[in-house]
């Protein structure tokens, strides 16, 4: 399928960029998307053609396919406009003369804010949402959007002779919808990487390194998430040196502000990199937290064991029954 081959491509041209901090990426990272893991925040700016704040006029508007061999004319023509936004990811022959001409709906926008790749507020994009579970939006939403040029060697590269030219592969979980363009936090991170993109590699890395450590911090768990995979991708080093690791053990493992899934992720991170001392980190975590977060804590914990925290861990046992199983199933873990 050579549209999803068209985010593998970015997904690479994103390994390519982080190579510039002179540290591999993780074999098969360019493919993680196949798997049906979402591909992180960043790495859908620096794989987009165009990053975009638009305002949805139409979700579904239908657009003339022309068919192998058809004239350009008899497939520039929108169609009526579909009712149905479900649409959104097929064709069908509804409206047609013959049976021949097929529609697909694509989804009208105009830019507010044109983030990387160009445009200015008020111009017109019309774009194809295409994959498994694509975004789909309602008329008058306002949305973060990265699309990438059609080519027309493409699974949808016959839109182009209907005037499409663009194609998102956002799919529900990569979907942002704005309550206010001007503060969401996702679109000042979005221009932040590209920002970043810019720059020559030495700077490059500095600005995503810096990036990377504020987004550990973000009160939007999808973008600290990300961050954090970011980094198990390249590594910590030089993003995040020896001297910053007490500052960010303090504001993110530590910090039961922040989600649990992202404490534990960016310890264990830290612990493969060698940048600190993971038992007591874990000793900490397990005895520092309560509620729903510590089975998780205790899940995580068991599959990096150590004495010290297998002792914890043994110690939970005699604990409420949630937490006495969970602790019972993590001393259990092969690991």
């Amino acid at each position: 399928m050579k549209a999803g081959t068209r985010r593998r491509g970015g997904a690479v041209r994103l390994r390519a960029l982080l190579a510039t901090v002179a540290v591999g990426a993780a074999p098969g990272a360019a493919g993680a998307h196949m798997a049906g893991v979402a591909p992180t925040f960043g790495s859908l700016v620096a794989s987009a053609d165009r990053v975009l704040v638009v305002r949805v006029i139409d979700p579904a508007l239908l657009v003339k396919v022309p068919q192998p061999g058809e004239a350009r004319a008899g497939g520039a023509d929108a169609g009526e406009r579909s009712i149905d936004s479900s649409e959104s990811s097929a064709e069908s022959n509804a409206g047609s003369d013959d049976g021949a001409t097929a529609r697909r709906a694509v989804v009208e926008a105009e830019i507010i804010e044109a983030i990387a790749g160009g445009g200015h507020p008020g111009e017109p994009i019309r774009f194809a949402a295409h994959g498994h579970g694509v975004a789909t939006y309602a008329s008058d939403d306002r949305a973060l959007v990265f699309v990438e040029r059609l080519r027309p060697d493409s699974e949808l590269g016959r839109l182009r002779s209907a005037g499409i030219e663009w194609v998102s592969l956002q799919e529900h979980d990569t979907k942002f919808v704005l309550d206010d363009p001007a503060t969401d936090r996702r679109v000042e991170a979005a221009r932040r990487y590209a920002a970043a993109i810019r720059l020559p590699p030495g700077d490059r890395s500095r600005a995503l390194g810096s990036i990377t450590r504020s987004l550990l911090r973000s009160p939007d768990r999808g973008l600290a998430a990300d961050a954090v995979r970011d980094l198990a991708v390249v590594r910590p080093r030089p993003w995040i040196t020896p001297e910053q690791v007490p500052d960010l053990l303090e504001d993110v493992v530590r910090s039961d502000e922040r989600p649990i899934s992202v404490r534990t992720a960016l310890l264990v991170v830290l612990d493969r990199s060698g940048l600190v001392d993971a038992p007591a980190e874990w000793v900490r975590l397990l005895r520092s937290t309560e509620g729903r977060d510590l089975a998780h804590a205790i899940r995580v914990a068991g599959r990096h064991p150590s004495p010290r925290t297998d002792a914890i861990l043994a110690g939970m046992l005699e604990r409420e029954p949630p937490v006495a199983e969970a602790a019972a199933l993590a001393l259990a873990d092969p690991r």
